[in-house]
This record gives C-alpha cells, structure tokens and sequence, in this order.
C-alpha cells in the first residue's frame, strides 16, 4: 500500500492533467473561459474548493468585492505548497 502523500500527489497530477486537457477542449473548440468559469472547472477537478468568505480566515479581500458569507474559492490541498 502506498503512503497516502505518494497517492495524494499523483492524483493531484492526475487531477491538474485533467483540467488543463478540458481548458485547452475549449481553445480548440473556439470558444473561451472566463474566471468563473475557470474556477468551476477547477472546483470539479479538484483544484479548488468553495468556502464562506470569511475576512478573519480569509484576510482582507483585496477586491473589494466579497462579504462575509460569500461563496469563496482557496486552493485545495493538492496545489497549496508545502
């Protein structure tokens, strides 16, 4: 059985292959993404995830743009750096 930071990395891998392959469909398609969607696709290949805003967790939010309780995307563990 494998540790479970070797299986985690290559499904992170596996995960990023995934959602490049889907965004360059796109390109090849004709078409464009914009941020929202970006972060959806992210989100269903496991990039992102979706939290509250929550500005004491979170910090400040540079934008000006979220309020407590906002849906608001953070990496997943598969992209935070070690």
């Amino acid at each position: 059985m494998m540790p479970n930071y070797l299986t985690q990395d290559i499904e992170g891998k596996q995960n990023l292959f995934h959602f490049a392959k889907e965004v360059i469909q796109v390109a090849f398609d004709g078409g464009s993404l914009d941020g929202g969607e970006i972060q959806e696709m992210a989100v269903k290949h496991g990039l992102l995830v979706e939290e509250s805003y929550d500005p004491e967790k979170h910090g400040e939010d540079r934008l000006g743009e979220f309020e407590e309780g906002d849906q608001y995307y953070v990496y997943a563990d598969v992209l935070k750096s070690s």
